[in-house]
């Protein structure tokens, strides 16, 4: 995570201070976001087996795509 090397900078270094906040502030939203999107797979996964009826399977269905397509996203961020 980019936050976790901000000590790594010199004082020397050309590095606007307001980007790497911006940058460090980014990186745990990103960090916060991929962690919440982890911890609802069981969740979701229990919910779905339990659905009473097709709408709320559905339901869980499209949340735990979405939150496949979080985790995606996160992931593709980290790697730029």
């Amino acid at each position: 995570m980019a936050y976790e090397y901000e000590g790594s900078l010199n004082d020397t270094a050309l590095v606007d201070k307001k980007y790497l906040s911006e940058l460090k502030r980014k990186a745990k939203v990103l960090d916060e976001v991929k962690k919440y999107a982890l911890s609802k797979y069981d969740e979701f996964e229990e919910r779905k087996e339990f659905a009473g009826n097709i709408e709320e399977f559905e339901y869980y269905e499209t949340l735990q795509i979405a939150k496949k397509a979080i985790i995606n996203k996160c992931k593709q961020l980290e790697d730029e």
